[in-house]
């Protein structure tokens, strides 16, 4: 699974009088894979009786076409085309449908695996079931600090990311550009502990709409800090 060259030996031993013991010297290089993901993990919060997608790229940066099937057990999930090849240089779209119909509250589980003949992909998939008070807040208090992944994304305008807040402080979220500089602030004020949704509706910080590209998410509070990217498109 690693890029680089690689050396080692490999030793026969045999009932040769003459000659019992061969060692034979091997050597390689390791390549990055030509079968790229969006994401190698799903997790989100969920309501529950509710159904939602996520929007998985499958990219083949290779020379030669990939081949894949898709395959899970997980019976709150669906995927829309589990079979299928992609073509040199091109992207295949699968669409993640997650329902929550008649799902007890909790935390679910699962995995799901691609094979390729170019190698075979694991994607652990989690969601949260909760329940909703008045005003559409999510009731309860998260064990840990957790960022989930904007929906949808990719994103035009409008993407929504859920952030778990175990205990109360001061939470800032704001949107740079891969270089690093300030797009946006989305959120910049003490918060209680809960489940708290933020919004983008893909704008600077001057009103204006940001340009088609990546864009890193990054959240502090209380002294932790995540990032991650979401992808605007036009």
């Amino acid at each position: 699974d690693s890029v680089g060259q690689f050396s080692g030996s490999l030793t026969i031993n045999s009932n040769d009088i003459t000659d019992p013991t061969v060692t034979v010297s091997l050597s390689g290089t390791g390549e990055a894979s030509p079968f790229l993901l969006s994401f190698s993990a799903l997790s989100d919060t969920l309501e529950s009786n509710t159904v939602t997608t996520h929007l998985l790229t499958l990219t083949n940066a290779g020379n030669v076409t990939i081949d894949y099937t898709i395959s899970h057990e997980i019976e709150w999930l669906t995927i829309n085309n589990e079979n299928g090849s992609i073509a040199v240089n091109t992207t295949e779209l699968i669409l993640f449908n997650i329902s929550t119909l008649f799902m007890n509250y909790g935390e679910y589980t699962g995995t799901v695996t691609i094979s390729t003949n170019v190698g075979q992909f694991n994607i652990d998939v989690s969601i949260l079931v909760v329940a909703l008070a008045i005003g559409d807040e999510i009731t309860g208090i998260p064990q840990s600090f957790k960022v989930h992944e904007n929906f949808p994304n990719p994103f035009n305008p409008f993407t929504k990311v859920q952030i778990d807040v175990p205990e109360q402080g001061h939470m800032q979220v704001v949107v740079n550009d891969i270089s690093g500089r300030l797009i946006t602030t989305l959120l910049n004020s003490d918060v209680e502990s809960g489940y708290h949704s933020i919004k983008w509706n893909g704008k600077n910080r001057l009103g204006a709409m940001a340009a088609s590209g990546v864009y890193i998410l990054n959240v502090y509070l209380n002294g932790q800090q995540h990032s991650q990217k979401m992808l605007l498109v036009k």
